[in-house]
């Protein structure tokens, strides 16, 4: 088997069938072995009795696990040289199934990483503009992450001790290792059909991968997305205590001195984008940041 593309999903009756679809009909076109895997992970809506409907791909229902340990499920009940991981609300291009195709042809099983980061639909909302189509990665998204036998085995799979985080962490410890390439690849072009759409999704999302930076305190301090968020929160607690204090001069202060940094720290993450951008990116992070001081409280008290 050349490759098996794990698909983990958890009440994705919405996307599974495209995802599913698209991958098929992707790959169809190649002289490839190719096995579709669903790891249904304890859905409650109609996700399983969909996929079991769709020709040519293999189902496993498991009780609720971490997306890591469905991840590692699918990967152990597969048999591909080469390990594609696809979210169930992700859609694979044209060129991802080229990419593929020259990747096992070209590599043999090398070990390797590789993958790239979503791009948005074109019908969409502001905040997929904006925030997710300019969102420059260190690593590959999870959902859309090429990996060869050797290097997962490697790698011992995705850390099944984090709730999220875990395609960084397995990114991060690739990069470490003098055994394994990591090359992301803009060729494998994938659509993200479930990216929030309002700022109310938007922050529950950041909320939720955020909790993985509080697995342990050494998981915090390698965070820099954590630790950026404790320094918001220390400021804005700083400013409300002058308010309360009625140090209203230097409230104003530090308020500024806030926005400055925020705009700073937007203006970073999205180098060369529009000033219009940068702008409306700028409130965005703040909610951002937010979501993510958020997660400490959801990680401590869940």
């Amino acid at each position: 088997m050349d490759v098996s593309v794990i698909v983990p999903a958890y009440n994705e009756m919405e996307f599974i069938e495209s995802c599913c679809e698209s991958i098929k009909k992707g790959l169809a076109s190649f002289n490839l072995e190719f096995e579709v895997v669903v790891v249904d992970n304890g859905s409650t809506d109609n996700t399983g009795e969909i996929v079991k409907n769709i020709l040519s791909v293999d189902y496993i229902k498991i009780d609720r696990v971490s997306i890591s340990e469905a991840r590692n499920i699918g990967a152990k009940k597969s048999s591909g040289k080469y390990l594609a991981f696809i979210d169930a609300d992700v859609v694979i291009c044209e060129e991802w199934a080229n990419a593929l195709a020259v990747l096992v042809e070209d590599e043999s099983d090398s070990p390797i990483i590789t993958g790239f980061q979503y791009f948005v639909r074109q019908e969409s909302t502001w905040i997929e503009k904006y925030w997710f189509s300019g969102m420059k990665s260190s690593h590959i998204n999870g959902g859309n992450l090429i990996v060869s036998r050797s290097a997962f085995d490697i790698l011992g799979g995705f850390n099944v001790d984090l709730k999220t985080g875990e395609d960084v962490d397995l990114c991060d410890r690739a990069k470490h290792s003098k055994l394994i390439a990591f090359r992301p690849d803009c060729r494998f072009r994938s659509i993200h059909l479930g990216y929030p759409r309002t700022v109310r999704q938007f922050f529950k999302r950041e909320a939720w991968h955020g909790e993985g930076d509080y697995s342990s305190f050494a998981y915090f301090l390698k965070s820099k997305i954590a630790l950026m968020a404790f320094a918001y929160a220390s400021i804005e607690i700083l400013i409300i205590c002058l308010l309360l204090a009625g140090s209203y001069a230097l409230a104003i202060l530090f308020f500024f001195i806030f926005l400055s940094i925020n705009f700073v720290v937007t203006m970073a993450r999205f180098r060369g984008r529009p000033i219009k951008a940068i702008a409306v990116n700028s409130i965005l992070n703040y909610i951002y940041f937010s979501a993510r001081f958020f997660s400490f409280f959801k990680s401590v008290f869940r």
